[in-house]
């Protein structure tokens, strides 16, 4: 699903064809360790069989998660198709070639030939790609991510807010602006949208990505008692919001946010990031069986 865009007025990827499972897409380094998660429905799979394809069951088991979580499960539209290959992916752009086999796009579109940096940014860090690329439907920041680059864009020396006395310097503020320009300008969420949804997708998901990353962490309290929000880990010196945001039942609030501050009300009342997540999830075109 995180791969759905709207690139100049087409619209492309979803789970549909479940191509994550065929090159390029399992090949791309946000989709690392989904191989785990496929083998775990791969023992359904293999009970099922044919009765069941690999972009219902994948997008089902999201479902179960959460009905299984309290959440409004409902209902599910079973009869997506699968793909045999995963051809129709290659426009979202090519990372690793390991997997291709006798075709002509066998060849890497990292990094974009069209890019840009924020003017802050160091010139040394990761150029973004532009929305618009020649012969493809470039939507995510880099070629072999889903939207952004999650540790946001690193700021130059001469910049405001930059810390010589920190091992990084990421933006929380040209972050924010990233998020926007992914999730409105090439995905079509409000702010508001984005920000249930983001919190939503990685409270109940969460399952790939490198395992040896460390840094700001969802909080340990279970969700039922106090909801959700982040909690930075103090000491790491690894950005501007390292230890800036408060302990234990503070974390994340009030004085110690750096955001809009739509999770503030989320917190205290959890329910209303109940509503929020589903409203903007159930937006879309839902049929009953």
């Amino acid at each position: 699903a995180g791969t759905l865009r709207v690139v100049n007025g087409t619209a492309t990827g979803g789970c549909e064809g479940a191509r994550q499972r065929h090159w390029p897409e399992n090949e791309w380094r946000d989709n690392t360790n989904l191989d785990k998660a496929r083998g775990l429905l791969g023992q359904v799979k293999h009970e099922f069989g044919s009765q069941i394809s690999w972009s219902d069951l994948i997008t089902f088991a999201g479902t179960t998660a959460i009905k299984a979580s309290g959440g409004p499960a409902k209902k599910f539209c079973f009869g997506r198709i699968d793909d045999v290959d995963g051809k129709r992916s290659i426009s979202l752009g090519v990372e690793g070639v390991k997997e291709c086999r006798g075709n002509k796009f066998c060849k890497s579109d990292f990094e974009c030939p069209v890019a840009f940096r924020w003017p802050q940014q160091d010139p040394s860090d990761h150029a973004r790609c532009n929305l618009t690329q020649p012969d493809r439907l470039q939507a995510s920041h880099s070629v072999g991510l889903i939207y952004v680059y999650p540790e946001g864009p690193e700021l130059k020396s001469s910049a405001r807010g930059y810390d010589a006395k920190q091992v990084h310097n990421r933006s929380p503020q040209l972050s924010a602006l990233e998020v926007r320009d992914t999730f409105k300008e090439r995905m079509g969420w409000t702010d508001r949208e984005t920000v249930a949804l983001i919190g939503g997708g990685h409270t109940l998901g969460r399952t790939h990505g490198n395992c040896n990353l460390t840094g700001t962490k969802w909080a340990s309290h279970p969700y039922n008692e106090v909801g959700p929000y982040f909690e930075a880990q103090a000491g790491s010196l690894r950005g501007p919001t390292d230890g800036t945001c408060g302990q234990g039942a503070s974390a994340g609030l009030a004085e110690n946010t750096l955001s809009s501050g739509f999770e503030g009300p989320w917190g205290r009342t959890p329910s209303q990031w109940n509503y929020d997540f589903f409203d903007a999830m159930l937006a879309e075109e839902w049929e009953a069986v």
